[in-house]
This record gives C-alpha cells, sequence and structure tokens, in this order.
C-alpha cells in the first residue's frame, strides 16, 4: 500500500468496482428477475449516488458495520468512515458517468433476511482523456434490517496482469 502505482491500480479498480454494482444490475433487471428486485433496487440507488460522486447517497445504502474488500490484504476497508475515505479516493480517478461495463456472467439470490449478488465484468472507464479497460470480479452481501435492504459487505478483484479477458 505504500507504493504509489499501488494506490493508483486500487483507486481505478475500486472506482470501477463500486460502479459496477448497478450497472451490471442494470443488465439483470433487464433480464427482469424479479426474485433479487429488492437488491437490484438498493444497487440502483448506490449507483445514483456513485455516479454523482455522492458519498453520503452511497453510504445511505450501506449497514453501519459495512466492509469492502480489495484483491489484496493491504485493500480491507470495515465500517462506514473508512468505507467513506476509500469512495471519496475512488471519486478522484475517473471523470462522473464514463465508466462502462460487459456482464459476462451475474447471478444473485434471497434468503431470509441475507442475499448476495455477483457478477464477472469487463470495464471500461476515463480519467481526462485517458482510457483504462480491465476484467472484474464482483460479489455484493445484503442484509434485510427493518424491512429494508442494504449493502453489507462488498468484494471486488481482477486479474494480477491487468488485462481485459484475463
Amino acid at each position: 500500500m505504500s507504493d504509489s502505482s499501488t494506490l493508483t491500480r486500487r483507486a481505478t479498480v475500486g472506482a470501477a468496482a463500486v460502479g459496477a454494482l448497478a450497472l451490471a444490475a442494470s443488465s439483470v433487471a433487464q433480464a427482469d428477475d424479479s426474485s433479487i428486485a429488492p437488491l437490484l433496487k438498493v444497487l440502483r440507488a448506490h449507483d445514483y449516488a456513485y455516479m454523482q460522486h455522492d458519498v453520503k447517497g452511497v453510504l445511505a445504502t450501506m449497514t453501519e458495520n459495512v466492509f469492502l474488500l480489495g484483491s489484496g490484504t493491504a485493500e480491507i476497508w470495515k465500517g462506514r468512515k473508512e468505507v467513506a475515505t476509500a469512495y471519496e479516493h475512488f471519486f478522484k480517478d475517473f471523470d462522473k458517468g464514463s465508466e462502462s461495463f460487459e456482464a459476462i456472467f451475474h447471478e444473485g439470490a434471497i434468503s431470509g433476511n441475507i442475499g448476495y449478488f455477483t457478477a464477472a465484468l469487463r470495464v471500461n472507464t476515463m480519467k481526462g482523456s485517458k482510457k483504462k479497460q480491465f476484467p472484474l470480479n464482483l460479489s455484493v452481501a445484503f442484509a434485510k434490517v427493518k424491512e429494508s435492504w442494504f449493502i453489507t459487505g462488498l468484494h471486488y478483484s481482477t486479474s494480477s496482469s491487468g488485462k481485459p479477458g484475463a
């Protein structure tokens, strides 16, 4: 984590990962998967706030004890304060609304008061005139709290080569 290239990679991948949540959910929603409709609603709310660089809006979709887990052991954030800090860094690495995602695979389910959503994606993003492309795996855990669904955990990873389709 002390290396600036690691921080840049972490921010790039993290920014794409959190943005990929609802964009992947949108592809599922088009398939009309009503079995996970409550989860997709949370993901869309998350995505709207994310695309606006709205940390408070993003946190409104999460439990108090949310965690964010990246590809390496230095990429762990626990609790809303740490997750907010991570998102603020992610926002610096991409232009608002510049991401596009191709869903390769997605799956989700609800059982009682817990749910999950997972996806494999190809990501394209921009910062200024610089384009980036890479593969991304994403897993999201949900909890139902007082009749409402929230993100309780998010894990993202990418291939160590950073090459799309790897």
